[in-house]
């Protein structure tokens, strides 16, 4: 009974067989797409991740995104969908991915890069270019471990290999131009003054002082100008090795005459609270601004105690004056304070540190203060006013700084390179070259601030919002760092701050600057003290390419 009943079963089934076999399906394998890719514009140093909102699916295999290869023009490498464009130009950008039976689709995109204006580089020192016609040729100019280097093949005439710097000079005074030069060669410097020669100097081998004299016309009217002064090196062959030592100006000025250095002067972005309050165990509180347009500083402590120090509650004033050695200068302010607790205002050089010129107790009414500033206290002018153990508002006004003028003016140029500090644990040493540099650690600190590399200063117009920091950086261990870019000598304001984690593989880091800024001298400061890199030993880290560019308002948004 059960074999009749499996039969009809067993029929069934070779029926259906038979019938597949009559109407054989054929099956088609369907090819794979790409969906999402885009065209991109952008400026140099930008990375662009060329898998967002893309995908490549298959009907037959799924989401088969893994699999696609993205390959760009001119051998721009590509990690897990990311690229970073170093160069500006045009690049074609090939997307293709096979699904399981080799069936393949391809799309491609186009990437236009686009310079971001240079506001500031590092490679050269401060105001310093070069210029190079027919057979020179340079190998290095910028500065090398400190020192200002020109390397270079010189060509066959004077003018083939030009040292150009630019001047902020008086017209219609003669000034004297001092360069004090280190020369592998004998030979002839010509100077030129925007275009015209002002004198032929020998030049020997060893350490020279070339000095020359020049007046920019100017029909007549003492004003400010340019003069753009070239050395010309073209002449000296091949092979040159100079190092540039000091450069300087004198000039003849109107001995006694009182010049205001602050005419117009606004309190407004210049005034800084600081009320150190040592992570609030000290019961400090208070503010600083600035008051009626900029007329007006205004330090308010509203809380506090008679036995902490006075100097942790109080406001900087940037007066924006930068101070000389040899010079004379007057600084004059009203003072007016609601409360009669005591309170300090001191003249300093910076923000920070303990150069003072001069302290006055309770300076209540109208103040006036001559400093004669030696090689040591050059730099920025800076008033602090403190009433750290003290309630009080103070205000401050009429603020001036004069400079009293002897019959020679005279101002030295600081060449400037990377510098490097370090205290505590930390070890290390660095090596520069004409824009980038090297450190080697041996050992880390984990106090941030002990570690660190600073740049040359930069002068900041304007907001700092207009700008836009960038750098490459690799490192051989996982180091983390803060990259911050504070006020020259001081901490605040600060352009921008961040906390960086480096690879072997060298990245390019674009860090946006903030509105806080407006005609100031920053530097950028790399802190390397952390905690967690306390477990490294022996690490090379190298940072490159840095440069303060103009942000791009259409493309930075």
């Amino acid at each position: 009974m059960k074999k009749i009943k499996s039969l009809p079963i067993l029929m069934v089934s070779m029926f259906a067989i038979t019938g597949c076999a009559q109407e054989k399906t054929v099956v088609t394998n369907k090819l794979p797409s790409i969906v999402g890719v885009k065209d991109f514009k952008c400026i140099v140093n930008t990375t662009i991740d060329f898998l967002d909102g893309v995908a490549a699916l298959d009907k037959e295999d799924g989401d088969i995104t893994p699999e696609m290869e993205i390959k760009i023009s001119n051998d721009v490498p590509v990690n897990n969908g990311y690229a970073t464009f170093t160069e500006p130009g045009s690049y074609l950008v090939n997307y293709k991915v096979s699904d399981s039976n080799g069936k393949i689709a391809t799309k491609v995109a186009y990437v236009d890069v686009i310079s971001r204006d240079e506001y500031r580089d590092f490679k050269m020192a401060e105001g310093f270019y070069y210029g190079v016609n027919g057979a020179s040729r340079v190998k290095t100019i910028g500065m090398v471990n400190g020192q200002f280097k020109v390397l270079a093949d010189g060509g066959n005439a004077s003018e083939d290999l030009t040292l150009n710097r630019v001047f902020d000079v008086i017209s219609e005074n003669e000034y004297t131009f001092k360069y004090t030069v280190n020369s592998n060669k004998n030979g002839k410097v010509i100077a030129k003054v925007n275009g015209e020669i002002a004198a032929e100097i020998a030049l020997v081998e060893g350490n020279n002082t070339l000095v020359f004299k020049h007046t920019v016309k100017n029909n007549g009217k003492k004003e400010k100008v340019e003069a753009d002064v070239s050395l010309c090196l073209g002449d000296l062959g091949k092979d040159i090795d100079l190092t540039i030592l000091n450069v300087e100006t004198e000039y003849p000025q109107e001995a006694g005459k009182l010049v205001d250095l602050t005419e117009n002067f606004s309190f407004g972005g210049r005034v800084l609270p600081r009320f150190d309050n040592a992570e609030g165990t000290l019961d400090l509180e208070g503010n600083a601004f600035s008051h009626e347009g900029g007329s007006q500083a205004v330090l308010e402590v509203t809380k506090t105690n008679s036995a902490i120090d006075i100097w942790r509650g109080g406001m900087f004033i940037d007066t924006g004056v930068k101070v000389k050695a040899g010079v004379t200068y007057t600084v004059s302010f009203d003072a007016e304070a609601e409360k009669e607790n005591d309170y300090q205002v001191v003249i300093k050089k910076g923000q920070w540190g303990e150069d003072n010129f001069e302290t006055l107790n309770n300076p209540n009414g109208s103040n006036s203060v001559d400093i004669t500033v030696s090689k040591a206290l050059e730099g920025d002018l800076f008033l602090y006013v403190q009433s750290g153990n003290a309630t009080n508002r103070i205000a401050l006004s009429n603020l001036k700084v004069k400079e009293h003028l002897g019959a020679v003016g005279h101002d030295a140029f600081r060449i400037q390179d990377y510098e490097e500090y370090h205290e505590g644990e930390a070890d290390q040493q660095m090596e520069t070259d004409c824009g980038n540099f090297k450190l080697h650690v041996n050992k880390f600190d984990s106090t941030d601030w002990k570690q660190k590399v600073t740049s040359p200063a930069f002068y900041i117009q304007g907001s700092g919002a207009n700008y836009v920091a960038s750098f490459k950086a690799k490192a051989t261990k996982p180091v983390e760092f803060v990259c911050a870019a504070p006020v020259n000598g001081g901490w605040d304001p600060t352009l921008f701050w961040t906390k960086i984690t480096l690879t072997e593989e060298e990245q390019v880091y674009t860090l946006f600057c903030n509105g806080s800024a407006s005609d100031r001298d920053y530097t950028i400061v790399w802190q390397f003290g952390s905690d967690k890199n306390l477990r490294f030993e022996d690490v090379d880290i190298e940072i490159s390419d840095v440069s303060i560019n103009l942000r791009n308002r259409e493309l930075d948004g």
